[in-house]
């Protein structure tokens, strides 16, 4: 059985983000699911719950 990465994805949860940073950080999501790895967060909201997004719409498996 071939072992997935684990990529972790942190950062700001509070203040304001541009579009362009949560796009960036769901296509890093998206990106992290369509390599076959896992993500891994803090299961908080902002930046990284951006990228959970993403890799959930790219049938990705997330922790956190």
């Amino acid at each position: 059985m071939k072992k997935k990465f684990k990529i972790g994805v942190f950062g700001s949860a509070l203040g304001k983000h541009t579009v362009v940073e949560k796009k960036l950080a769901y296509e890093l999501g998206c990106n992290i699911a369509k390599k076959n790895c896992i993500l891994i967060t803090g299961a908080t909201f902002g930046l990284p719950a951006e990228s959970v997004r993403g890799a959930h719409n790219n049938d990705g498996f997330t922790i956190g």
